[in-house]
């Protein structure tokens, strides 16, 4: 190129030297020497050799999502091929895996990360080096999300997190389901803030709901929120009632709507009683023994019903509550009578201007509705019993405490039907689910299981850890009805875990020995990106807290580099000699 440049040169400085208008000879001939120089430093490019002072002992990481200045006079890695795509080899260089460059290389003893930082398994595998970590800003969206994967048929679906809008507009918030507007919730302007989203799900299986942002009316984001309903066993409760009250008339209408098996017996004189069978083949037995307890899981009792019990039935009953039965009283003033309702203490605020109270559901953000009802009763506090419901305030409605295997819970809210009076169903569904599911007594589940990461993704390692009481010494495990390899916990034997790769997303299936297939859902790599990057960046500064800068010197070192000069400027060279030329040949003659 440099020979064809050079002969080109000579012939159009001969051409120009013969020109017959000898005006601006020298002119035109620095023109076309310019020109020809610049045409070939734009095909062959022009570089030169500089030096740099590096530090041997610490390695500058960019990962995506970095936004900083790169300093000419330091070194960068990148493991990521976009990355590196998009700053070429001359300003960054590729390192296919960190910690095996690390390994290789000794003499880095520090690690300065920008960006949204490392994976936790990339963490995990650092050898002992300091560790400085620079996050890249974000757009806010949904920082952190979670729901119950699997839930009964009578439990509702709760959806909560953190959204960090750093928008001027308020975000609303939409759980989306079955084609319809389920729940919602608006998030002011430049505000972070948590939010709880619920929804009571009709169909049984495998389902699929949607987190929708907005912003107005423009969607910003959907994403994908699926779960299962588990159709097990309904939980078998008995009622003892002191007297025939408006609590227990709609509870037992409640229960028979949803297929509660239930035992009602309701006082009616000293020795007279009503009994009702709902949902449950056969004649109960009227004697409180063992055997009937046993058959309940759940028993709701008034706490004067419950201190008219003979003494072998209180002693029966106390059996079974270790054994796992769960027990609700239901205290209607400040003195409880019975023996098992006296390990609560109930104060009385005696509140004659409150009217109506709200009641809060532990573990949920969102609040019931009001219940038009003066409330004086509440159960105190107590290290050794957990508060299950609560009002607004903080006072304590329902508290519960373990009682060997099982739980016995008091209530202070007698007044719940009034949700059904005032047209709240859903409420008070929400309210009983939640009641029942905390105190009734507890399935023992023969296995458990869990998928890690919280967002499986395609093409990317999945873990599947479970445990199992099988008799088999070798669990047969298969994940799409393609077998996998198992291995076993070192220290506790009843615990395998797995790994696969899918290439499907949606829901997919893994199955243990012969029992049933359990399902679970595989997600796009675009799906839950600001959660991802949130938790991502959330490990990265967790794990610089966690390990001290190394004090050593730092050894620079130079190195010899080699740098190209931008072709823009011989391109704007070109165009200045071809210009020149053609404004002395059309104008200047």
């Amino acid at each position: 190129m440099i020979i064809a440049a050079v002969l080109l040169c000579c012939f159009l400085i001969f051409k120009e030297w013969n020109r017959k208008n000898r005006a601006r000879r020298l002119p035109r001939i620095l023109a076309v020497i310019l020109l020809v120089v610049s045409l070939l430093f734009l095909i062959v490019p022009l570089s030169y050799h500089s030096e740099k002072t590096t530090n041997s002992k610490k390695l500058l990481l960019l990962t995506k999502g970095f936004t900083n200045a790169l300093s000419r006079n330091e070194t960068y890695f990148t493991q990521d091929s976009v990355v590196f795509a998009q700053l070429g080899s001359n300003r960054v260089k590729y390192i296919p895996d960190l910690s095996y460059y690390l390994r290789q290389h000794p003499e880095v003893s520090g690690l300065k990360v920008y960006g949204y930082g490392l994976s936790a398994a990339e963490l995990k595998s650092l050898p002992e080096i300091s560790f400085a970590f620079e996050a890249a800003p974000t757009g806010g969206g949904i920082l952190s999300v979670s729901w119950p994967h699997e839930l009964p048929s009578s439990a509702a679906l709760s959806v909560q997190g953190v959204y960090d809008n750093k928008a001027h507009d308020p975000i609303q918030l939409i759980l989306e389901g079955a084609g319809s507007r389920l729940d919602s919730v608006t998030i002011s302007e430049n505000k972070k803030s948590s939010f709880s989203l619920s929804s009571r799900p009709k169909q049984s299986g495998k389902a699929t709901y949607h987190l929708i942002v907005k912003q107005g009316s423009r969607q910003l984001t959907s994403e994908k929120i699926p779960f299962a309903i588990i159709e097990g066993p309904k939980v078998k409760v008995m009622v003892l009632a002191s007297s025939p009250d408006f609590e227990f008339k709609f509870l037992r209408n409640w229960l028979f709507e949803n297929k509660y098996p239930a035992y009602f017996r309701t006082r009616i004189s000293k020795d007279k009683f009503s009994t009702d069978q709902l949902n449950i083949p056969g004649e109960q037995a009227k004697d409180f023994n063992a055997y009937m307890f046993k058959n309940f899981d759940l028993l709701i009792a008034d706490d004067e019903e419950l201190a008219q019990l003979p003494t072998a039935a209180k002693s029966t009953l106390n059996g079974a509550i270790l054994n796992g039965m769960g027990l609700l009283i239901r205290i209607n003033q400040s003195k409880p009578v019975s023996s098992f309702a006296k390990v609560f203490r109930i104060k009385d605020t005696a509140d004659s201007i409150t009217t109506s109270i709200v009641p809060v559901l532990s573990g949920e953000l969102n609040k019931l509705k009001p219940i038009p009802v003066n409330q004086p009763l509440f159960v105190e506090a107590d290290p050794a019993k957990l508060s299950v419901v609560e009002n607004t305030k903080g006072n304590i409605l329902l508290s519960s405490k373990l009682n060997g295997s099982g739980t016995v819970a008091a209530s202070t809210l007698g007044s719940t039907y009034n949700w059904m009076l005032s047209g709240s169903p859903a409420d008070y569904a929400r309210y009983w689910s939640h009641v029942i599911n905390t105190t009734a007594r507890k399935e023992e589940k023969m296995r458990s299981w869990e998928v890690k990461p919280q967002f499986p993704v395609v093409d990317e390692p999945i873990f599947i850890g479970f445990q199992t009481r099988s008799d088999r010494l070798l669990p047969d495990f298969s994940v799409e009805k393609a077998r996998q390899a198992i291995q076993q916990h070192p220290l506790l034997p009843f615990y395998w875990q797995a790994s696969a790769r899918l290439q499907q997303p949606g829901w997919n299936e893994f199955k243990i020995d012969e029992q049933t297939a359990q399902a679970f859902f595989v997600y796009k790599p675009e799906d839950w990106s600001s959660v991802k990057i949130n938790e991502m960046i959330t490990a990265n500064q967790e794990f610089e807290k966690k390990l001290k800068n190394n004090p050593e010197n730092e050894v620079n070192r130079t190195e010899e580099i080699r740098l190209q000069v931008s072709k823009w400027w011989f391109f704007g060279c070109f165009l200045i000699a071809i210009g020149f030329l053609w404004f002395e040949t059309k104008l200047l003659q």
